[in-house]
């Protein structure tokens, strides 16, 4: 049986009320509200600060690892010095332009080198990586007689 006849065109506000009734049984209630619209856009947001968030503190950790790596190259070549490694860490660490501030510290021993950077990102948090590796000497062969 058909509920809404092709032949019969009624148009009384009671016939379109059960038309409207039908539609919304039918169909579902979609009429959104504010409330439900404020959570999922807060929803929303909070993940994206959080991939933010992540995507930053992932960035200082690739600078701070590629600044302690290059800096422990720099403070291992023969005459490299412990100024020179500091100066290397600091220019490639800031290269990524999201590092506020960086520290390196140089230790060495007669046998290893090892390079420490602390990175702070723009959006806060500070990330240290550690690089070690064997001191270069340099010894000259005697020559024969």
């Amino acid at each position: 049986m058909d509920r809404f006849p092709a032949h019969k065109t009624t148009s009384s506000p009671v016939s379109l009320h059960r038309l409207h009734r039908h539609r919304r049984r039918r169909f579902g209630d979609d009429r959104g509200s504010a409330v439900e619209l404020a959570a999922v856009m807060g929803g929303v947001l909070a993940l994206f600060a959080l991939l933010l968030v992540f995507g930053m503190r992932w960035l200082a950790v690739q600078a701070a690892d590629a600044a302690a790596q290059r800096a422990l190259e720099t403070a291992q070549s023969t005459g490299g010095t412990d100024t020179a490694a500091v100066q290397v860490a600091a220019g490639i660490a800031r290269s990524s332009q999201a590092i506020t501030d960086v520290a390196t510290t140089v230790h060495r021993n007669t046998a290893t080198v090892t390079v420490d950077v602390t990175v702070t990102a723009l959006l806060g948090g500070s990330v240290t990586r550690s690089a070690t590796g064997p001191a270069a000497r340099f010894i000259p062969q005697r020559q024969a007689p």
